[in-house]
């Protein structure tokens, strides 16, 4: 079983040109009963799940595609991460735990040269502890999350199929 990762990355390499992939993603995003929806922008998108389906920890998955120098094909690079507004605030729990595990640190150096009981090295077990919490918050987020992600992914493949297959009337359009 692999462990959850943090915000996982993958990079594929397209054999149709970028522009061909995100009209694709655009006109799929669009239909009626679309599961996701996307903000687009040049060669940027970012895909949430459709309100109607959204909980807290539905993915979020940010797309760059690139064109190659032949300009018949591209380079996508994805990340899936939480909503940005949870992703900041999980930073902002680790951020605030570690100012309490350095405050905690210092305090507790300067009691102990005093010759003082240094009563404020207890900060360090509580913030591993927070961590640990809040990491394990994230990986159950993540799991809640993993039949979205799946759907999410199968989308995109799907998107990348339908952008490689040769148009109905056998004429190959550039981007």
């Amino acid at each position: 079983m692999e462990r959850p990762r943090m915000r996982p990355l993958f990079k594929l390499s397209l054999p149709v040109p970028a522009a061909r992939l995100m009209a694709e993603i655009g006109e799929r995003v669009r239909a009626p009963r679309a599961r996701f929806t996307a903000t687009m922008l040049k060669r940027h998108v970012e895909l949430t799940v459709h309100e109607d389906a959204r909980h807290f920890w539905s993915p979020h998955l940010n797309l760059d595609v690139f064109d190659d120098a032949s300009g018949q094909s591209s380079t996508l690079r994805g990340r899936y991460a939480p909503h940005p507004s949870i992703w900041t605030f999980l930073m902002a729990v680790y951020g605030v735990l570690a100012m309490v595990a350095l405050g905690g640190t210092v305090y507790g150096w300067s009691q102990w040269n005093l010759g003082w009981t240094p009563w404020a090295l207890g900060a360090l077990p509580v913030a591993a502890l927070g961590a640990l919490l809040t990491w394990a918050a994230g990986a159950v987020g993540q799991k809640l999350a993993a039949d979205q992600m799946e759907e999410m992914h199968i989308f995109l493949e799907d998107c990348v199929r339908r952008a490689s297959d040769p148009p109905p009337d056998g004429s190959r359009a550039s981007g």
